[in-house]
Order: structure tokens, then sequence, then C-alpha cells
């Protein structure tokens, strides 16, 4: 009788969800942004939804989600269900509390910016510890080749080493590592670890005064430790108080990789 009732009920939201999915298909027909339609972040509404279709980012990003939730306890969507209707797949997310930081940023003060860089650093610690169970190096959640809008043509992979990397981070240039940066040699032995690959403001929620979100984790990837760092002061281009956020969460570590990185 009990896996009778669990199997109704299961029956049940996928059919709601698939009207759900059905209205929202309507929506989009009229060109409006998924993301309007369902509510912006930190709404009441417990779910955000997400189109994808074969072979869709959404794909890497809802395994992605999945490894987050396995191996850390980081504010991060989780993933609730994948519902098939009308030919699309839709992603199930539950939906973070908080507003974008790039939005509110300036409504904070110095010690809420400090303590949101210190929260940033706990999570990205929790994030390099999740294992890479894929036999390469350098490459996405699932095995293929990673998206980064950061290296050439957007998307690169999979590699086994870092000078494999930089091959093709410098394919489109005219010379070699040795040849741009002769003055000093570049470490190519650096710890491959699991990565978000894109911490910008715009995927960075806050409330009050704490990080209280990170979302978008389609670029997620296994690439060298210094990564996040130097895509995230790229990404921002280092401006200001976001400069001072990335600094206090990654520590100057990596300050000739951001170097290389900025030449490149």
């Amino acid at each position: 009788m009990g896996d009778s009732n669990s199997l109704s009920l299961d029956m049940a939201l996928r059919t709601t969800l698939g009207a759900w999915a059905n209205l929202l298909t309507s929506y989009m027909a009229w060109g409006k942004a998924l993301r309007d339609i369902v509510g912006t972040m930190g709404s009441t509404d417990p779910f955000w939804f997400g189109r994808q279709g074969v072979g869709s980012p959404f794909t890497k990003r809802s395994h992605a989600l999945r490894l987050v939730e396995q191996y850390t306890s980081i504010p991060a969507p989780r993933v609730a269900d994948v519902v098939e209707n009308l030919g699309k797949m839709y992603l199930i997310m539950t939906r973070l509390h908080g507003q974008l930081l790039a939005v509110v940023w300036h409504l904070m003060s110095y010690a809420e910016w400090s303590q949101l860089a210190d929260d940033l650093k706990a999570c990205i610690a929790q994030v390099q510890k999740t294992p890479n169970n894929m036999p390469y190096e350098f490459g996405n959640t699932i095995g293929g080749p990673y998206i980064d809008h950061r290296i050439p043509d957007g998307s690169a992979g999979l590699f086994n080493s870092e000078s494999e990397f930089y091959a093709h981070l410098t394919s489109h240039l005219s010379g070699t590592l040795a040849t741009i940066f002769p003055e000093r040699s570049i470490c190519l032995d650096h710890h491959s670890h699991f990565t978000h690959s894109d911490l910008h403001p715009l995927n960075l929620l806050a409330d009050r005064g704490r990080l209280s979100g990170i979302v978008d984790w389609e670029c997620a990837s296994a690439m060298a430790e210094y990564w996040e760092f130097t895509k995230a002061m790229y990404g921002t281009r280092a401006r200001g108080v976001f400069k001072h956020i990335f600094y206090r969460a990654f520590g100057r570590e990596y300050e000739y990789e951001l170097e290389v990185g900025r030449k490149l």
C-alpha cells in the first residue's frame, strides 16, 4: 500500500512539473526570459526552472551540482529533478535566497565585504576537495571538454597535463610560453582541482552581509589550482571592491599566474 501511495505521489508530482514546463514553453515562445517568468533570485518560490536540450551545458551543470551536494555544504542550488516535456528537458533546482552581489555591493559595508570574502574562501576550500573521478586532469565533470569564456573558442580539452592546456591557451598566438615570457620560466606542475570557474559578481548571492549562494555551475571543471582565482580576477577586471573581495578570499599566492593570464 505504501509503495502504491508513493508511486501515485511521484506521478502526481511529475504531472504537475510537466504542466509547469508546458506553461514555461508557452511563455518562452513570446521571447520572455525564463528567469523573469518564474521570479528573481530571493523569491519565495522554492524552485527555479531551467530549460535544456540534448547536449546542453545544463547536463554538465546538473552533474556538477550533484557533486557539490555530495561533497560540500556550500550554498549552491540542489537538483530536484529533470523533466522532459514537448521534446525539451527541464532542470529543476532549489532557489537560493539573496541578491546578486553585482547589484547590491554598494549597499554593503566594508566589514560586510570582508565577511563575504571570508565566506567565499571557506566555500572555495570545500570545492577544491571535491574529487575528480574522471581519467583526465583537465576536463568537465562528465569527462568531456570544458566550457570557459576565457579560452580560445570557448571550449577545450580534454587534457592530461598543464603543458597541454597551455599549448591550447596560446594556440591563437604567434609564439610559445617560453618566447612570450622569456624573463621567467612558468610552473607547469600545479595540482588539478575541481573549480566553479566563473566566480563573477553576477554568480554570487549576498544576503544581510553574508555570502548566501553560488550559482551558474555551467563552467565547473577540473582545472589548475590557480584558475579559480585568475578567472575571477579576469571576469571582474579586478575593479574596486571585487578586487578586495577576491584578494581576501584567495590571497596573493598566484600573482604571477594572474600576470601570465592577463598577457594571454
